[in-house]
């Protein structure tokens, strides 16, 4: 059996700095791991609140051509002044 060779302390310390690196990027990797999984239940939410807004904006829009539908049925084409809440119909 052939004897055993010593390593070199500089050899041994390349070494080690090479396993702390692999062992900074592994733990690194982990992180970022995380992090997109973050990202990615934030990204969830905000998906979740932009559907309830854009059904809300929908609703919203059916109920003021709703509302449209019923003055127009009531007083008629014309116009409406906001300001000071009066109707004016059309000719």
């Amino acid at each position: 059996m052939a004897e055993p060779i010593k390593l070199t302390d500089d050899e041994l310390n390349e070494l080690k700095g090479i396993q702390t690196t692999y062992q900074e990027k592994t733990y690194e990797f982990g992180q970022l791991y995380i992090d997109k999984l973050n990202v990615n239940e934030k990204i969830k939410q905000l998906d979740e609140i932009e559907s309830k807004l854009t059904k809300d904006l929908v609703d919203a829009q059916k109920k003021e051509q709703e509302w449209i539908d019923k003055i127009s049925n009531k007083y008629g084409e014309g116009n409406l002044s906001l300001k000071d809440g009066t109707f004016t119909p059309k000719s």
